[in-house]
């Protein structure tokens, strides 16, 4: 009887995992594509402040990937509206609508090519405090916080011996977006290819994890991912986390293109008998949640006091 095996990878919080393509130019798969966020405007009037005037704020992104991410923007949008020195100005309003959606919320969902505009109202609200800064500039950062959802997965057949037939179908996948997991099988002896191998073999998986959304400019992005889980069909299993090596926590945060490998060893269980089986066929699946944060832009307004 065919049973599932679990296995979770534990890695340090802020895992950041990216794939794309494939290792050593090995691997096949589907190709992805990198960009998934698209900022279609960010302006900030007017861009001198008084005591007693007020800023107007405004970004439009759009979810120019090919999955749904989810993007927690916070109470008044402080989950993007990030850093724009809240001692000398203070959020009045704060509005937020999608091309589906005209409420505001915390929270959204965008499908793809679907567009999020946010809007906020800022107050300078303290004579004293605009004296102390004035002459000076006043800087605002926005980023934004995109959720995404990542799986993949490799076939891979184990025969008993050379002479037993090689699979042709063997299929491999990794989900679009930001972040793609490349699943990449080594330590074959067949001539058959890298996915199928014989009884006896040091068979291991390896995970390519790679920032391959390179930007330039102000318009980076870091990757945090949940802790990835691996699955099989069972007649394999991939053991606990003590078989699997986990690069250090300041490896696993990637900026842009950054990469970083978590190799893991491939076992048969023990009621699989490879010399009767003659020869089994398995599939490596990976999944995980995760949170591209992308800097979007710093816009930059002039302190002034009119006493």
């Amino acid at each position: 009887m065919s049973k599932t095996y679990n296995y979770k990878i534990i890695v340090p919080l802020f895992l950041v995992i990216l794939v794309s393509g494939c290792i050593n130019g090995i691997g096949g798969g589907e190709e992805t594509e990198s960009q998934a966020i698209f900022v279609e405007e960010l302006s900030v009037q007017p861009t001198q402040i008084y005591s007693g005037g007020t800023i107007s704020a405004r970004t439009t992104v759009r979810n120019s990937g090919n999955i749904p991410a989810n993007i927690e923007v916070g109470e008044d949008g402080e989950n993007v509206l990030t850093s724009y020195t809240p001692d000398l100005l203070n959020i009045t309003d704060f509005s937020g609508r999608t091309t589906q959606n005209p409420e505001t919320q915390t929270e959204y969902t965008l499908e793809p090519d679907e567009s999020l505009t946010m809007q906020w109202e800022l107050e300078q609200y303290d004579e004293d405090r605009i004296r102390f800064y004035e002459d000076d500039d006043a800087s605002m950062t926005f980023r934004v916080p995109f959720e995404y959802s990542v799986d993949a997965f490799q076939q891979i057949q184990i025969k008993r011996n050379h002479s037993e037939t090689p699979l042709t179908d063997l299929e491999s996948r990794s989900s679009p977006g930001p972040l793609s997991v490349a699943v990449q099988t080594v330590g074959s002896s067949s001539d058959s290819g890298n996915n199928i191998f014989i009884d006896g073999d040091n068979k291991q998986v390896h995970l390519q994890l790679v920032n391959n959304n390179p930007e330039e400019g102000a318009h980076q992005g870091l990757m945090r991912i949940d802790t990835p889980e691996i699955s099989t069909e069972g007649n394999i299993e991939i053991e606990e986390e003590n078989d699997c090596e986990i690069p250090d926590e300041d490896e696993l945060i990637l900026h842009d293109d950054e990469s970083t490998v978590i190799s893991c060893d491939i076992n048969l269980p023990e009621d699989v008998d490879i010399q009767e089986e003659r020869s089994i066929r398995d599939e490596i699946r990976v999944s995980s949640d995760y949170e591209y944060v992308r800097t979007i832009g710093d816009r930059t307004i002039t302190v002034d006091y009119r006493g």
